[in-house]
């Protein structure tokens, strides 16, 4: 099997709230699972920064996907390529999300610190 790992940011077309952020996790998980995916994805101030890794062609289908989704806008692919190893190895999918997502109990939410988006793709591209 061989690894591909992809980096893209993204502007929502609408701001998102709790809840529908909470279901594209849920709806994010699953999906990952079954296709053997792992990443992580952020969302600040209606601005999405994800890395995919996983199977080339599920990787290559997802971000058919993500092309052709209407909730995103300014799609910019950063970076895409082959890997050896995963360095999300168990995260189906987390989100690194604003403070205020930290005091709700819900598994794989990140708070999001000041900065981060760089901080994440510095850590990605490394």
């Amino acid at each position: 099997m061989h690894l591909e790992r992809l980096i893209y940011r993204s502007k929502a077309v609408t701001n998102l709230g709790h809840l529908h952020l909470f279901y594209l996790m849920s709806q994010t998980c699953a999906s990952n699972r079954r296709r053997g995916l792992t990443g992580l994805l952020q969302y600040d101030q209606g601005v999405f920064t994800q890395y995919i890794e996983g199977p080339d062609d599920a990787v290559e289908a997802l971000w058919q996907r993500i092309q052709q989704d209407p909730r995103h806008t300014q799609l910019e692919l950063i970076r895409r390529e082959p890997c050896i190893d995963r360095r999300f190895r168990d995260w189906t999918m987390s989100f690194e999300v604003s403070p205020g997502f930290a005091r709700l109990p819900m598994r794989g939410f990140i708070p999001l610190e000041r900065e981060s988006g760089q901080r994440l793709l510095n850590r990605c591209l490394a």
